[in-house]
């Protein structure tokens, strides 16, 4: 009885957590840069939506390496490679936690979500006009998930794993 409760418990808690990072993530990538007045004047016709985004597109990859000064300062160079580095890691962590088929997911198939979701956030981005879609926050995303989902493949968390939901 007490260790159902204390399973119950601890599902419960990684639901609550996961709800919260996928709070974060949509006001980090979306909401937070979201101007619903630009956003409507945008597409009131569409050389104005040509205007907002057309600077708001880079399927250049690596261009956060070959072009620096695109950003601002070092300092905000340095925080968008590794925020978005390490933004997904936590969603390779929680997939297994709470979805216990992901479990013994295969990495192709791990990669295929992942991949799909990060389209998801930068496809938002651009047609949103709140961010800029990037092909570079996809090769530094898709890394910081998969360690997080490496991590949940070790051998003691798999054990962990398998003692909360077995």
């Amino acid at each position: 009885m007490k260790q159902t409760k204390l399973k119950i418990t601890i599902k419960t808690c990684l639901w609550i957590a996961f709800f919260f990072y996928a709070l974060s993530v949509l006001y980090i990538c979306l909401l937070s840069r979201w101007n619903v007045q630009h956003f409507i004047q945008s597409y009131e016709s569409s050389d104005a939506w040509k205007a907002a985004v057309s600077d708001k597109l880079n399927l250049m990859p690596f261009r956060f390496i070959s072009d620096p000064g695109h950003y601002n300062t070092k300092q905000i160079w340095i925080i968008n490679i590794f925020g978005n580095f390490i933004l997904l890691f936590p969603l390779g962590i929680f997939l297994p936690c709470i979805f216990p088929k992901t479990r013994s997911w295969k990495w192709k198939k791990f990669i295929v979500l992942i991949i799909s979701t990060i389209l998801f956030i930068e496809l938002s981005q651009y047609f949103f006009i709140c961010g800029e879609c990037d092909i570079d926050d996809l090769l530094l995303n898709l890394p910081g998930a998969c360690l997080g989902f490496a991590f949940m493949k070790l051998p003691n968390i798999k054990k962990l794993l398998s003692y909360i939901y077995d």
